[in-house]
């Protein structure tokens, strides 16, 4: 019969961001929401027939964006797609990417058409999706979806309270990673000052400094100088104090021969 040469093309799942339930002039509508140039998935499926078929593999897809309108007309250039057929030809999975936003065309909603045909047969067929809303970043998706869900809880929307958390949350993690840079900065070794030290002053000749060191002496109080000494003797090291036993032995006057010998 004619009916039975007649193939069908069954619209098995349509698996998008975010779908929407709806009721609109009293119709049950389901909307789903995508994003420009990001891939959803349309699977299809050819119910076998003894008396004729169309198969995935044999026959030639074609694919259209259309206005969800009482006029379905094509978007030019509106989508591009790939098919994966299922071994056996009559499944495939449809990966389509929209190119057009919604806003950019009066707020539309579209459709895609989906053609099966056999030019030597010349059989076909073809299916429609469920309405779709283009929109151009992943974040619109997201905030549908607050909404959608402040509308459903009867509370109000949580699209701007979403967002501003969302935003702050992303300030709160820089700031994090800034101070986990500093510390990181403060653990490491500090970096050696090239600036070569001051060197240090070379002792005077001995000569000199006996001599500064009687000058100094005289400069003192004849009843001042034990006192003096012996606190200047007790601030010393012990090899310092050594030094000084060996300078007072050394300049014992001992007589030797007529002279004087240090």
């Amino acid at each position: 019969s004619l009916f039975a040469m007649t193939p069908t093309l069954l619209l098995e799942s349509q698996v998008s961001p975010l779908v929407e339930c709806k009721v609109e002039n009293g119709e049950p509508v389901t909307l789903h929401y995508v994003v420009k140039r990001t891939p959803f998935f349309l699977t299809y499926t050819v119910p076998a027939s003894q008396e004729a078929s169309l198969d995935f593999f044999n026959a030639a897809l074609k694919c259209r964006l259309l206005y969800n309108r009482s006029k379905m007309e094509e978007v030019e250039s509106g989508l591009t797609f790939t098919a994966r057929p299922a071994p056996g030809g009559l499944t495939c999975v449809m990966d389509i990417k929209v190119n057009v936003l919604s806003s950019q065309l009066q707020h539309s909603s579209f459709l895609v058409e989906t053609t099966l045909f056999d030019a030597a047969s010349g059989l076909s067929a073809t299916s429609v999706s469920n309405p779709i809303i283009c929109v151009s970043k992943q974040q619109q998706i997201r905030n549908q979806k607050a909404t959608i869900s402040g509308t459903v809880t009867g509370t109000k929307p949580a699209t701007k309270k979403r967002v501003r958390s969302e935003e702050l949350l992303e300030s709160l993690q820089a700031i994090l990673k800034n101070q986990s840079k500093q510390l990181a900065l403060l653990k490491r070794p500090r970096s050696v000052d090239s600036t070569p030290a001051p060197a240090a002053q070379s002792p005077l000749p001995l000569e000199v400094a006996v001599k500064e060191l009687l000058r100094s002496y005289s400069a003192v109080d004849p009843n001042e100088r034990p006192t003096k000494l012996r606190r200047i003797f007790a601030s010393t090291s012990y090899s310092q104090q050594h030094d000084l036993e060996q300078i007072g032995c050394c300049t014992i006057p001992s007589y030797y021969n007529g002279g004087l010998l240090f």
